[in-house]
């Protein structure tokens, strides 16, 4: 099962009990780690304990995630995040991936959670 087949799944999964909707296909939210390192040092944060500190995801998967959230109707808003427990600007890719995921989904709701500056 490819990543965004099983977001999808979660998402069916979690909206079972609501009513019938035309949202309940597709995620409503996708974060993407892209690169797994933070500069801050808060205490009750895990990104300091992270075996994967300072790996970052490659351009195939992002690529593919990308190409996979094209498929999202264009009349259905998502929010994109390329952030989980990292810090998204310390990624210098993160200006191409907005611009590739801008043009080839219509409808991204984009976001982005700096840290703030020790």
């Amino acid at each position: 099962m490819d990543l965004i087949e099983g977001l999808m799944e979660a998402n069916r999964r979690a909206v079972t009990q609501l009513p019938a909707s035309r949202h309940a296909d597709y995620p409503s939210h996708v974060h993407m780690e892209t690169y797994a390192y933070c500069n801050a040092a808060c205490g009750f944060c895990p990104p300091s304990t992270l075996d994967r500190k300072g790996t970052r995801m490659p351009d195939a998967p992002i690529n593919k995630i990308i190409d996979e959230l094209s498929e999202i109707p264009p009349f259905l808003q998502f929010r994109l995040a390329p952030y989980k427990f990292n810090e998204p600007f310390l990624d210098k890719r993160l200006p191409d991936i907005w611009r590739r995921s801008t043009n080839a989904c219509p409808t991204p709701r984009s976001a982005c959670s700096p840290t703030a500056p020790r």
